[in-house]
């Protein structure tokens, strides 16, 4: 059966502000932020935050914060017999580092601290990737710190920084001898950049951190450029449809 062409007109018409919503939401797109917390089955997921609680003591939550306020994760689970909580933050994407003052030239490393703490319970950060940095944090009670290999800059010259990491706890608890114990697991992680002149000196710099994933406001003018394009392109569109 042939297509009418009426039909095939208001098929384009119902798509223009499909095509229009896709090109303005396509570059946020790229950024995986999750945290979930689940107690006694019953889960919980939101975007920076997520927490519950089950009866009067077990208890899970998971944040995450991201840059340019800080790079930072926790999840923490509080378990009682017969009830089990879990915890889990995952971040997975890029951000552009660009120096802006301070150095011409010179060298900065991504650095994490972290530790995990567990009684009845388990979890960390295994195989996390923060530039080119490679951390793990499998209990390890005690806060401690790795820095990835010095990687030369350029002021002016945005860089890649790519964030792939996810850390979690369950923690289920028991009852033994000493009656009854409530299991934990706490997980925290915190990155940030350190720079260096030349010589390797530890200097400061002026810089932004920038997430890939965000979908920049335009400044009034260029806004109203972008608006006017697409008014104009929807306009010849809506003509060639009534043609």
């Amino acid at each position: 059966m042939p297509i009418q062409a009426g039909s095939a007109k208001q098929g384009l018409r119902s798509r223009i502000p499909l095509l229009l919503t896709l090109l303005l939401v396509a570059s946020a797109a790229n950024a995986t932020v999750i945290t979930t917390a689940t107690c006694n089955g019953a889960e919980i997921t939101g975007y920076l935050s997520a927490s519950c609680t089950s009866g009067a003591d077990p208890f899970a939550s998971a944040t995450t914060t991201l840059p340019p306020n800080s790079f930072s994760m926790t999840v923490n689970t509080t378990g009682y017999p017969g009830y089990t909580t879990s915890a889990t933050a995952v971040i997975q994407d890029s951000f552009m580092l660009t120096v802006t003052g301070g150095l011409s030239q010179g060298y900065f490393e991504t650095c994490a601290q972290g530790s995990s703490d567990f009684f009845q319970a388990q979890g960390g950060v295994e195989g996390g990737t923060f530039g080119n940095l490679n951390v793990g944090f499998l209990n390890v009670p005690i806060e401690t710190t790795y820095c990835g290999n010095p990687t030369p800059f350029t002021a002016g010259v945005g860089q890649n920084i790519t964030v792939s990491m996810s850390e979690t706890a369950t923690a289920l608890g028991y009852s033994g001898p000493m009656g009854t114990e409530l299991g934990f697991g706490d997980v925290g992680i915190n990155g940030w950049v350190t720079f260096f002149d030349s010589s390797m000196n530890p200097a400061g710099v002026t810089y932004s951190l920038v997430d890939n994933g965000a979908l920049p406001i335009p400044e009034p003018a260029a806004g109203g450029l972008v608006f006017g394009g697409l008014a104009i392109i929807c306009g010849l569109l809506r003509r060639r449809l009534t043609d």
